[in-house]
Protein backbone atom coordinates (compact mmCIF):
# COMPACT_ATOMS: atom_id res chain seq x y z
CA UNK A 1 0.00 0.00 0.00
CA UNK A 2 3.26 2.43 0.48
CA UNK A 3 3.19 2.98 -3.55
CA UNK A 4 -0.53 3.77 -3.63
CA UNK A 5 -0.85 5.78 -0.06
CA UNK A 6 2.19 8.01 -0.78
CA UNK A 7 0.42 11.60 0.30
CA UNK A 8 -0.64 13.94 2.94
CA UNK A 9 -0.77 14.15 6.72
CA UNK A 10 -0.73 10.22 6.85
CA UNK A 11 1.21 9.02 3.91
CA UNK A 12 2.38 5.16 4.29
CA UNK A 13 -1.12 4.17 5.86
CA UNK A 14 -2.10 1.04 5.66
CA UNK A 15 -6.11 -0.27 4.93
CA UNK A 16 -7.56 -2.70 7.29
CA UNK A 17 -8.19 -5.33 5.21
CA UNK A 18 -10.00 -8.36 6.84
CA UNK A 19 -11.37 -11.44 5.12
CA UNK A 20 -15.42 -11.96 5.74
CA UNK A 21 -15.35 -14.42 8.75
CA UNK A 22 -13.18 -11.81 10.61
CA UNK A 23 -14.51 -8.73 9.56
CA UNK A 24 -17.68 -10.08 10.88
CA UNK A 25 -16.18 -11.41 14.58
CA UNK A 26 -15.08 -7.89 14.84
CA UNK A 27 -19.01 -6.84 14.77
CA UNK A 28 -19.63 -8.96 17.76
CA UNK A 29 -20.82 -7.26 20.94
CA UNK A 30 -17.92 -9.22 23.41
CA UNK A 31 -14.72 -10.18 22.32
CA UNK A 32 -11.50 -11.21 24.29
CA UNK A 33 -8.80 -8.97 24.73
CA UNK A 34 -6.70 -12.24 21.92
CA UNK A 35 -9.68 -12.13 19.34
CA UNK A 36 -9.74 -8.30 20.08
CA UNK A 37 -6.03 -7.86 19.26
CA UNK A 38 -5.96 -10.37 16.53
CA UNK A 39 -8.01 -8.05 14.01
CA UNK A 40 -5.23 -5.07 13.64
CA UNK A 41 -2.95 -7.43 13.86
CA UNK A 42 -3.99 -8.84 11.09
CA UNK A 43 -2.19 -8.64 7.70
CA UNK A 44 -3.78 -10.14 4.35
CA UNK A 45 -0.69 -11.86 2.31
CA UNK A 46 0.20 -9.71 -0.66
CA UNK A 47 -1.05 -12.90 -3.02
CA UNK A 48 -4.70 -11.91 -2.02
CA UNK A 49 -4.49 -8.71 -3.00
CA UNK A 50 -4.47 -6.36 -6.30
CA UNK A 51 -4.36 -3.09 -7.27
CA UNK A 52 -6.21 -0.86 -10.13
CA UNK A 53 -6.83 2.53 -11.10
CA UNK A 54 -10.28 3.15 -10.89
CA UNK A 55 -11.91 7.02 -11.58
CA UNK A 56 -12.45 8.91 -8.73
CA UNK A 57 -14.79 7.73 -5.54
CA UNK A 58 -15.10 11.17 -4.00
CA UNK A 59 -17.34 13.02 -6.14
CA UNK A 60 -20.98 12.79 -6.71
CA UNK A 61 -20.30 12.66 -11.04
CA UNK A 62 -20.41 9.50 -12.84
CA UNK A 63 -17.70 8.24 -15.38
CA UNK A 64 -17.29 9.94 -18.47
CA UNK A 65 -17.80 6.34 -20.07
CA UNK A 66 -21.45 5.63 -17.38
CA UNK A 67 -19.06 2.38 -16.10
CA UNK A 68 -19.02 1.83 -12.38
CA UNK A 69 -16.57 3.98 -10.36
CA UNK A 70 -15.39 1.04 -8.79
CA UNK A 71 -14.20 -0.60 -12.31
CA UNK A 72 -10.70 -0.68 -13.45
CA UNK A 73 -10.01 2.52 -15.28
CA UNK A 74 -7.86 2.88 -18.09
CA UNK A 75 -5.61 6.22 -18.12
CA UNK A 76 -3.55 7.08 -20.87
CA UNK A 77 -0.86 9.09 -18.74
CA UNK A 78 -1.37 7.16 -15.38
CA UNK A 79 2.79 6.78 -14.28
CA UNK A 80 3.38 3.10 -13.13
CA UNK A 81 2.69 2.46 -9.79
CA UNK A 82 4.69 3.82 -6.73
CA UNK A 83 6.71 5.42 -10.16
CA UNK A 84 4.91 9.19 -9.09
CA UNK A 85 5.22 10.45 -5.60
CA UNK A 86 4.05 14.12 -4.46
CA UNK A 87 7.08 14.61 -2.41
Amino acid sequence: MRKIHNGGDNKYRMALTLPFEMSMSFLEPVLSPEDYKAIPDFEMPPDEMSAHAVFTIRSPKGRPDEKSKMEPCEWEQLPALGELTPD
